[in-house]
This record gives C-alpha cells, sequence and structure tokens, in this order.
C-alpha cells in the first residue's frame, strides 16, 4: 500500500494566481492530469484558463498549469507530453 505523504496534501500548493517566475507546462491540462500534479509532485502550483486568438476575432481557450520548480514541469511533460 502505497503511503500518503501528509505535507502534500495539507499544504496549501495550490495558488489562485499565476506568479510571473513560475513556468507553464504547455501540454493541456485535464482533470486526470491535474489529480496526477496534485498527487505526484509537491511543490507549489497554480491553474489558468490562457486565451489565444485563432483568427480576427475567434479565441480559443485553455486550462493551463504552471510550477514553481522548473523540475516538476520537466517530470509533468515527460509523464504527458506524449499522451491525448
Amino acid at each position: 500500500m502505497e503511503e500518503i505523504n501528509l505535507n502534500i496534501w495539507f499544504k496549501d500548493r495550490e495558488l489562485k494566481t499565476v506568479p510571473p517566475h513560475f513556468i507553464k507546462g504547455q501540454t493541456q491540462l485535464t482533470q486526470e492530469r491535474y489529480f496526477w500534479a496534485k498527487s505526484k509532485l509537491s511543490g507549489r502550483f497554480a491553474v489558468s484558463e490562457d486565451e489565444s486568438k485563432i483568427e480576427d476575432f475567434l479565441y480559443e481557450t485553455s486550462q493551463n498549469i504552471y510550477f514553481e520548480e522548473p523540475h516538476e514541469a520537466m517530470l509533468y511533460e515527460l509523464r504527458w507530453s506524449g499522451s491525448k
């Protein structure tokens, strides 16, 4: 049985705003990926909805995750960048 790290679950790691020094994950966030980051990583992170312009008046929104620690952003990308 896997032991739960109480510091991960009871520490307020998810921020409501994205600080400028956080690194954006390039792979779009899904619910499964969010729960993976919350349970497998230990650093602070933030989730943000970003808009990107497709055409003159057409925008697309996507949820992205941002990490404080570069190695956690790398782990996230290694785990999820090749999956759909």
